[in-house]
């Protein structure tokens, strides 16, 4: 996995979207959908997610991997005392980086990329691949 440090411009974004809608089922109202056959969980991606990750998008064309083979899955409740909604933080590492996807409802809400130094933070609640 490289990882571009420098500014991403947002017609990489929109060509890596684009890419992204052929070569993986899109739905009707153009949500992405990005399976993960071994836990059987569907992922979509949405104008939502767009819009929350066009502000940091560098990695951002590492989100189809990290949901269909990560290296690690972590699950934790949004809000422990509700307990409605699951967070599942999806990481996917290289020598240096680890790549994040975070999921809720089914749907990505961010993705960034941080140093193995500070990986603790998104290794919360339950493991489910390791």
């Amino acid at each position: 996995m490289k990882i571009d440090t420098k500014f991403v411009p947002i017609t990489f974004i929109l060509k890596t979207v684009k890419q992204w809608e052929s070569d993986h089922k899109t739905l009707p109202t153009g949500d992405i959908v990005f399976q993960n056959k071994e836990f059987l969980l569907n992922v979509r991606f949405t104008n939502k997610s767009l819009n929350s990750i066009k502000k940091n998008p560098r990695g951002m064309e590492h989100i189809p991997q990290a949901i269909e083979k990560p290296m690690e899955i972590w699950g934790s409740w949004e809000n422990v005392k509700a307990q409605k909604e699951v967070l599942l933080n999806y990481l996917l590492f290289d020598d240096e980086h680890v790549f994040v996807v975070q999921t809720m409802k089914g749907e990505v809400t961010n993705s960034l990329i941080n140093t193995k130094a500070n990986i603790n933070k998104y290794r919360k609640g339950i493991l489910f691949v390791k």
